[in-house]
């Protein structure tokens, strides 16, 4: 008999002998991000997949465990993908509309994800020093996409940290605007981060990614 056949005859539901590690970890995430450290309890994730908690321990060791694996993710999706979407890029322009539509957008970046595990950092140094390394690893590809375009490494470094903390604060302010408005400023906000201007042209195709005309 197979683990999960064992797992089913003993909580009598077979949606468990179907859930997989990643399901655990993906109904964490979703409920870390909406609220927070303490809500990631066995129980509750259970709950949110149908399943007894038994059948968490197939999968992970303990709580611990899977706070672990709940950093990995973020530092996948909020690192690892972010950088993957603009390594590629030659033109600052292109860089700058490629972190705007991942901000927008919601992905592949995380922002309630990324959110979420800064308020964890500030209760644990472990996670403290996670998000102090990431962020160092963002700005650092950014500011080798301006020294690509041409900048000084001084001004790189420094046009790099603008744009990326001014991100970080619109998320932890809150700030609400209709996407129809953001996408409008667009011109004025790669002029002030690049001092290179985003012809109209280039601006209407880029509204256009978000059937935005």
């Amino acid at each position: 008999m197979t683990p999960k056949q064992r797992n089913k005859n003993k909580s009598g539901d077979s949606m468990s002998s179907r859930l997989d590690r990643q399901d655990w970890i993906d109904a964490a995430v979703q409920l870390f991000s909406e609220e927070g450290i303490d809500a990631v309890m066995v129980e509750p994730i259970a709950q949110r997949l149908g399943v007894t908690r038994g059948s968490f321990y197939w999968h992970f060791r303990n709580r611990a465990h899977l706070l672990e694996e709940i950093l990995a993710y973020w530092s996948e999706h909020c690192t690892s993908m972010m950088l993957a979407q603009i390594k590629p890029l030659d033109d600052i322009i292109d860089v700058v509309l490629a972190l705007f539509e991942m901000w927008m957008k919601d992905e592949p970046f995380a922002p309630h994800l990324d959110a979420a595990v800064r308020d964890w950092a500030r209760r644990s140094p472990e996670v403290n020093l996670a998000v102090a390394q990431a962020d160092e690893v963002r700005t650092n590809a950014i500011a080798a996409a301006f020294l690509k375009s041409g900048y000084a490494s001084r001004e790189a470094l420094i046009r790099a940290r603008i744009l990326y903390n001014m991100q970080i604060g619109y998320y932890e302010a809150n700030i609400r605007e209709p996407l129809a408005v953001r996408l409008d400023y667009s011109s004025e906000y790669v002029f002030v981060f690049t001092g290179r201007p985003l012809n109209e042209e280039r601006k209407r195709a880029y509204k256009r990614r978000f059937d935005v005309e």
